[in-house]
């Protein structure tokens, strides 16, 4: 929580991140294992795909169709791209 956020927006961010989890994990293993390994432990497209043993491209792909299908149930639930 920000310093200057209100108690009514900190519930806000609050209940979005955990929609935002919800939505997460209703993603395939797949999915959910690139997003979490490109967007929290960092790795690069090329660490991901030595860690799994798949082509780049074939990293490339799942992000692609894993933002997408993350997207889509996000908008589902009335979430957009901003916060809170």
């Amino acid at each position: 929580m920000a310093e200057e956020d209100t108690p009514d927006i900190a519930a806000q961010k609050h209940d979005k991140s955990a929609k935002i989890r919800a939505c997460i994990a209703e993603l395939s293993a797949e999915h959910r294992t690139v997003l979490d390994l490109v967007y929290y432990q960092e790795q690069s497209v090329a660490e991901v795909a030595e860690v799994l043993g798949i082509p780049e491209n074939t990293v490339k792909t799942r992000m692609f169709y894993a933002r997408k299908k993350l997207s889509e149930l996000l908008v589902a639930r009335g979430i957009d791209r901003g916060w809170p």
